[in-house]
């Protein structure tokens, strides 16, 4: 999950939403010194929804006030309809917003929570969120599951690339964790009288989130589970617009089933990430939103890769849509596209550690080197800091590790850098972070992101394999490490 909001730690932050025809009034307040008159801009987005090319929906902010120390902004968010987001808060909450409601939270960093069904139990997120209203426990289900058995939608304990737990164990693991989550939602609908709208909504995020995972072990399956995976699924609608454009996770699952089976069901017998085969899967997809929304996404995320045929297939493509917006995006990347090049995107400054000012291009030695695009915010991150440091060492000599910082306060990065010094990696401060050219013409897209380039900065991969992906990661290493 990428969250492009960077928040000061504050003693108490407000919001409160409620619903005015399509679109969503959030107030948002925060504890400031006089001095302070910075506005508290937390987004609520859908990190798989990129209409206009951005993670968030179209807002207008419409007022910033100062009551006391406390600065508080109003913002207008355009929202079609019930839908599932998150809070762009710097942990990632999810939460439900549904016409007609009026809903409070608040926010403060804490290392425990406080639970609807539940006390004292272990807090999965670096903040907290209290609701309130009529509908709170509605707004919190998300929250209160979490604490229980993981965030729906982060579930990294339980993906499957990389584990070393046989198919069949992990397909009884996560069919076990899918029956505990219905049963706390049958428990919390008891408790709190849930709407039918809402359990529905609740209900397909759990069942999302199984499907994802069982589509993520079934290329590694015997056919028995194969058999079983397939018995699930054929009963799935894997084209439902409205739930494609306002649940959480249901895109991720089209996305991935896509991937894995043809318009006749049947399994792809390889699979492909050049975007020529993307071009060629996605168009297969009947229902037009969806299949114009993937593709746009597609060119979103590689149109800067040189030897791609972007032009050619951007012609296809304008031929078939049906949603202006989207071309008029496409369009914009193709011309944001043709004035950046590779030599732009070195020329954007870097800090290093000894606090100088240079351009990128000036820190690279003429190694194979290995770029690892992060924040300190960013959980995911950090997670695999570990994996990246044993990797540094094991390629020390043949790999140069370059660790760049995307974070908006440069002070956050120098303080980290502090705590995770490794001698086996460099560590830099991108100045112009989202702004800069060097994100641009990578289409960062996400977080973590690694860049691999060969000797003489030559781009090897544009989007490397995680080390979540063990297997890929480390063949895609050893393969650099040969030129």
């Amino acid at each position: 999950m990428i969250v492009r909001i960077f928040l000061t730690i504050s003693i108490f932050i407000s919001l409160q939403y409620s619903s005015v025809g399509q679109s969503l009034i959030a107030e948002f307040s925060k504890l400031r010194a006089p001095s302070s008159d910075d506005t508290l801009d937390i987004e609520l987005f859908k990190p798989s929804i990129h209409i206009t090319g951005s993670s968030f929906y179209d807002k207008n902010i419409l007022k910033v006030a100062r009551e006391g120390n406390t600065v508080v902004t109003t913002i207008q968010y355009q929202i079609d309809g019930a839908t599932s987001l998150l809070i762009g808060d710097g942990s990632g909450h999810e939460i439900f917003v549904f016409p007609g409601d009026t809903v409070k939270a608040f926010w403060e960093h804490s290392s425990t929570e406080e639970n609807f069904l539940k006390d004292n139990l272990p807090s999965p997120w670096t903040s907290r969120l209290h609701f309130s209203g009529t509908f709170g426990p509605e707004h919190g289900f998300f929250d209160s599951i979490a604490y229980v058995d993981e965030a729906v939608h982060k579930d990294h304990l339980l993906y499957y690339k990389g584990s070393t737990v046989s198919p069949d164990s992990f397909f009884n693991r996560i069919t076990l964790q899918f029956i505990n989550r219905m049963d706390f939602l049958g428990q919390y609908e008891t408790s709190h009288r849930l709407r039918p709208e809402m359990r529905q909504m609740a209900k397909g995020e759990i069942e999302f989130a199984y499907w994802t995972k069982l589509l993520e072990i079934f290329p590694f399956s015997q056919d028995s589970i194969k058999l079983k995976i397939r018995r699930i699924l054929d009963t799935v609608d894997k084209e439902n617009e409205y739930l494609y454009f306002h649940s959480l996770l249901y895109p991720g699952f089209v996305y991935r089933y896509t991937m894995l089976f043809d318009s006749d069901g049947k399994e792809r017998p390889k699979l492909q990430y050049d975007l020529l085969s993307l071009f060629t899967y996605f168009r297969e997809i009947r229902q037009e939103r969806i299949r114009d929304h993937l593709l746009m996404d597609v060119f979103r995320k590689y149109s800067s890769v040189p030897g791609m045929e972007f032009d050619s297939l951007y012609n296809l493509y304008k031929t078939k849509c049906i949603d202006p917006s989207y071309i008029s995006f496409i369009d914009s990347l193709a011309g944001r596209r043709r004035s950046l090049d590779l030599r732009s995107a070195y020329k954007s400054l870097v800090i290093g550690e000894d606090g100088k000012l240079v351009d990128f291009q000036t820190i690279l030695r003429g190694k194979p080197t290995v770029i690892d695009c992060w924040a300190t915010w960013c959980v995911p991150c950090l997670r695999q800091r570990k994996s990246i440091e044993q990797y540094a060492k094991l390629f020390n000599g043949r790999l140069d590790f370059i660790s760049l910082s995307l974070d908006k306060n440069k002070e956050s990065w120098k303080k980290k850098i502090i705590d995770q010094k490794n001698p086996y990696i460099r560590e830099f401060w991108l100045k112009d972070g989202y702004s800069s050219d060097f994100f641009d013409f990578f289409k960062i897209g996400s977080i973590p992101r690694y860049i691999l380039l060969d000797n003489k900065a030559k781009v090897i991969e544009f989007i490397g394999a995680t080390p979540e992906d063990r297997k890929e990661f480390e063949s895609q290493l050893e393969r650099l490490s040969a030129l």
